[in-house]
């Protein structure tokens, strides 16, 4: 949630621990299942070992195309409305060059290899806009409760460094989103309404908040980002029976979010209020949350393959943990709009600078392929990551307590399982069509508390002191069914010379999604969900060069 500002969560351990092969076209469309395959510029992220399978030397690059289509439905009570979106974007998930070598050492090595080449192990893509009519709860509303714990003069006192005050709020604040009420308040809860919100006081002296009229809200995200491996990669073939390489990998990665929630009043009538002696109605508000970050890190790969026999070969390959070091840049804005132009307001965060390191989990997978002579090939894959393993840590000097988080990390993520089978079938001695299948488990889970209460990473980490005090309880685990599957299919082409070309198109099956556009502030009254559920197709097309 942009809400949450600057934390870092278990989610954002996920999407930059995650690896969603991409490689080339022919990698690609055979659904990465290369573990026991080789040969391809694009398997050597998957087993090291699949540069020495070949006698030539080879160079390839490959520019792509991703179109990500996702089906978002706004619910609010027993009202839901659905739109489709799109987002598109230009890459280059593979370019590369593997050289090798006759050992001529008479010995059972019969040559070696030395690659360099930068396959893409994940695309982030997604644009979702959608919305509806709000007759209950305004994203303001929930601001105003939330800022109830600091006075109207940290939140006015116009500094975002040097404070305990969370961003959101002192925008908010400033942009009139929300405004204190009802006099002087000497301690906290502090009194705050929404712009969209009117306020009645009881006759005990309290007062209750509600929301003025209709209201139509807009919810926009927007996510994009590549993630690369450079790999560095050594090969040794041995009598063309057995394989042996190893990486030294350097993934990086360039990732945006931003998120949007605007509200506009149905009838500005309904929202008119008394300022300066004259009466004034609110139109619109809208508040911003923009988020980068960059990616750097480096791990090390070990694998083999084995060719018992001429047309079976068995591989494997061990990942080491990735230690990544993030630099992440956020930016928060807001605004309201009023009859009287007068009244208009805005206010902007300066844009901040936080870095730390991730540790990311190991990698295991096997793999057996089946060679069927002139005809082609079968291949299949499985993959273990057990991603429970993440864990943040401080890179600075400023001491920042991970505690919450990693141990957050423990509980609510798994193992995930990866199987990936592909299969080739020449038509020619230079035509081959290619198909594949990959499915992936989530490792997320969930739990129920010792009240029974419905307990996810993000409500872990709001009572995270009472879990850890024994309080709450965590009992029941389940692990959350939001597996996610991609059926690829390619062409390639192999002429008489050094040329060869291959295209592919993959369609990925994403996780489902459910977000809530804000927290819960009045009981009994749901925030608005937001649903999602979408599919990424990448098309990629491999020019490559034998030598």
């Amino acid at each position: 949630m942009a809400l949450s500002a600057s934390a870092q969560t278990v989610y954002d351990a996920y999407t930059f621990s995650r690896n969603d092969y991409i490689g080339t076209a022919r990698s690609l469309a055979l659904g990465n299942a290369m573990t026991a395959l080789g040969g391809d510029l694009g398997s050597f992220t998957v087993n090291p070992a699949g540069s020495a399978v070949n006698s030539y030397s080879q160079v390839t690059f490959t520019p792509g195309y991703s179109s990500s289509s996702t089906l978002s439905t706004f619910t609010v009570g027993s009202d839901a409305s659905s739109k489709m979106n799109m987002g598109s974007d230009w890459s280059m998930p593979n370019i590369g060059l593997n050289m090798v070598f006759d050992a001529y050492s008479g010995s059972r090595l019969k040559s070696w290899s030395f690659g360099l080449v930068s396959n893409a192990s994940a695309i982030c893509l997604d644009n979702i806009i959608t919305g509806g009519r709000n007759k209950d709860s305004s994203f303001m509303g929930a601001m105003a409760e939330g800022a109830s714990l600091y006075s109207p003069s940290q939140l006015g006192s116009g500094g975002y460094y040097g404070t305990s005050v969370p961003w959101n709020y002192i925008v908010a604040y400033d942009g009139y989103l929300i405004s204190d009420f009802g006099g002087a308040q000497d301690k906290a809860p502090y009194r705050y309404a929404g712009a969209t919100e009117a306020t009645v006081q009881n006759p005990d002296g309290s007062f209750v908040r509600y929301l003025a009229g209709d209201i139509d809200q807009t919810y926009k995200k927007q996510t994009s980002g590549i993630k690369k491996d450079l790999v560095m990669n050594f090969g040794m073939n041995f009598d063309d029976t057995f394989y042996l390489g190893v990486n030294i990998g350097m993934p990086n990665m360039s990732y945006s979010y931003d998120e949007y929630m605007g509200e506009v009043a149905v009838n500005p009538n309904d929202f008119t209020y008394e300022l300066d002696g004259n009466p004034v109605s609110f139109q619109s508000g809208s508040y911003q949350y923009s988020y980068a970050a960059t990616i750097t890190g480096i791990y090390a790969k070990l694998g083999f393959i084995w060719r018992p026999t001429s047309s079976l070969r068995i591989g494997a390959a061990i990942q080491s943990p990735t230690t990544y070091e993030v630099t992440e840049l956020w930016a928060v804005s807001g605004g309201t709009t009023y009859t009287n132009k007068k009244y208009d307001a805005s206010a902007s965060s300066p844009q901040d600078e936080f870095s730390y390191t991730l540790s990311s989990p190991y990698r295991a997978n096997i793999g057996a392929a089946i060679t069927l002579g002139s005809l082609g090939l079968v291949s299949v894959d499985y993959e273990l990551c057990d991603y429970s393993t993440m864990r943040f840590a401080s890179l600075t000097n400023a001491y920042v307590d991970f505690a919450p988080t990693n141990s957050a990390n423990s509980l609510f993520m798994g193992k995930s399982n990866l199987l990936r089978a592909g299969a080739e079938f020449h038509l020619s001695p230079k035509y081959s069509v290619r198909a594949g299948y990959t499915f992936t488990t989530c490792p997320e889970c969930t739990y129920i508390d010792n009240e029974n209460l419905f307990v996810d990473a993000g409500e872990y980490l709001a009572y995270y002191e009472d879990f850890r005090s024994g309080k709450y309880t965590l009992v029941t685990k389940n692990r959350v069914k939001n597996d996610s599957s991609s059926f690829s299919f390619g062409v390639g082409y192999s002429s008489d010379g050094s040329f060869f070309c291959d295209a592919a198109v993959r369609v990925l099956n994403r996780d489902s999604q459910s977000i809530r556009m804000y927290d819960e502030y009045i009981q009994g009254v749901a925030s608005p969900v937001i649903g999602t559920k979408g599919t990424l197709t990448t098309a990629l097309v491999t020019f490559g060069w034998r030598f």
